[in-house]
């Protein structure tokens, strides 16, 4: 069983690991519930991972809030597989898109006038 020092230790990890990674900005993501489960769907990678309820808090809580004023409260057992799942599928990793390109476009770009 983790001490209380050992598991805020754990929790400050968790969190400057996801500072690293996100900075002052935050995951491009979209958290939804329906009937009968909790999702997130990450814009990034375009993939729809389903949360049990402590994640999904936790997820919730860090959308909302600054990284560090997330609930401490939560079990390290939740972090654990908040991390886990982020690496797993390559998720949250995404806060913002510079710019993009359209590859094949439908319709082809106009030919641009020839200077005199």
């Amino acid at each position: 069983m983790e001490t209380s020092i050992s598991l805020q230790r754990n929790v400050d990890s968790f969190k400057n690991y996801l500072l690293n990674i996100w900075g002052n900005e935050k995951p491009l993501c979209k958290l939804f519930t329906t009937e009968k489960n909790n999702y997130l769907y990450d814009t990034g990678t375009n993939k729809i991972v389903k949360h049990e309820n402590p994640e999904f808090e936790l997820l919730n809580d860090l959308m909302i809030m600054d990284v560090n004023d997330a609930s401490d409260s939560i079990s390290m057992k939740t972090f654990s597989s908040l991390e886990q799942a982020m690496e797993k599928e390559n998720i949250l990793k995404i806060t913002k898109i510079d710019g993009f390109e359209i590859l094949n476009p439908r319709v082809p770009p106009k030919n641009k006038p020839k200077k005199a």
